[in-house]
């Protein structure tokens, strides 16, 4: 009688254990799985930034050689500028109103000097 009743405390104190590590791996699953989804959301959320910040370097690469134009344009004004005023200072005003003929054969000479 006492072995049994030895067995039976034995086989509820395992049956206790297992019970307890179930519990356990259910509750590790449970927590992998939670973190599993807040892994992904951050990675949804780092992609998204991923994606701005690729938005924002084009629209700056964009905004940079707008105004790389505008300045080539700009420096491009004032060489013409100072050609004309060179211009104008060699040749005269009335050199400035010459305008190539272009007849059949393509430029001929200037008229109107």
């Amino acid at each position: 009688g006492l072995e049994i009743a030895r067995l039976d405390d034995n086989t509820e104190l395992l049956l206790s254990n297992v019970q307890y590590l179930e519990r356990c791996e259910k509750k590790r699953k449970t927590d992998m799985e939670a973190s599993s989804s807040e892994i992904r959301e951050v990675k949804k959320h780092i992609n998204k930034m991923d994606q701005d910040l690729d938005d924002e370097m084009q629209f700056s690469n964009v905004v940079k050689h707008r105004v790389t134009e505008l300045e080539n344009r700009e420096h491009e004004k004032k060489a013409f500028f100072n050609l004309h005023d060179w211009v104008s200072e060699r040749l005269g005003q009335g050199a400035l109103d010459a305008r190539p003929y272009i007849g059949d054969d393509g430029p001929i000479s200037f008229w109107g000097v």
